[in-house]
This record gives structure tokens, C-alpha cells and sequence, in this order.
């Protein structure tokens, strides 16, 4: 299953992040970032030989490019796993947009 990965760029716990993927059948990893739960999973395509695609997420976007970002992580899985640490405010859009297209969502507090 093509999973996107998403959450807390603080995310530092390497345990909990590959516990969290157990049960999962992942065929491929789509991130858009590159520090915390997004670095994790570069790690965790890397060990498992899995492929990545990396879509390119740029620190100044205006809203209407955020939401754009967003919808090409989402269209491009079928499952989104979100590390939520309560305090990031663009994860909620993610989450309701991928409600919305019916994608299957695994939220993970950390």
C-alpha cells in the first residue's frame, strides 16, 4: 500500500515510529519533509528496500501552495500515517483532506 507519512518534525522516537508501522502493507513511502517522523521514514524505506518518493515541500508557501502540497501527498497514497505531537497546526488540514478523499488514516500521538 503506498503510505504517506506525516507529522511532528520534533518526532525523535526511532521505536515508536517503526512500532507504529507494524501490521502495514507498505509498498511504498511518499514524504514531503526531511526533519523527524519524515527522516524516520527515509530510514525505515531505506532498511526495508522499499521505494520513496520525496514530494518537495517548500518553507515559504503562501496558503494556496500548502494546500496544493497537500492534496499531491494525499492523491498520491492510499494510506497516510500522521505523528501528531498536538502541537503542529498544518496537520489537521492533512487529516481532513485525506477524510475527504476517503483515504485509510493512522493518527499516532506522540
Amino acid at each position: 500500500m503506498k503510505t504517506a507519512i506525516i507529522g511532528s518534525a520534533n518526532f525523535r522516537d526511532w521505536d515508536a515510529f517503526k512500532n507504529s508501522l507494524i501490521g502495514l502493507n507498505i509498498s511504498q513511502i511518499i514524504i514531503n519533509g526531511d526533519r523527524g517522523a519524515a527522516r524516520f521514514a527515509k530510514r525505515y524505506a531505506k532498511i526495508n528496500r522499499l521505494p520513496l518518493m520525496h514530494i518537495t515541500h517548500h518553507k515559504n508557501l503562501g496558503q494556496l501552495e500548502k494546500s496544493q502540497n497537500h492534496l499531491e501527498i494525499i492523491d498520491a497514497c492510499e494510506c497516510i500515517v500522521v505523528f501528531c505531537n498536538g502541537s503542529s497546526s498544518e496537520l489537521s488540514p492533512i487529516i481532513q483532506l485525506a477524510r475527504q478523499m476517503g483515504k485509510k488514516i493512522s493518527l499516532v500521538i506522540v
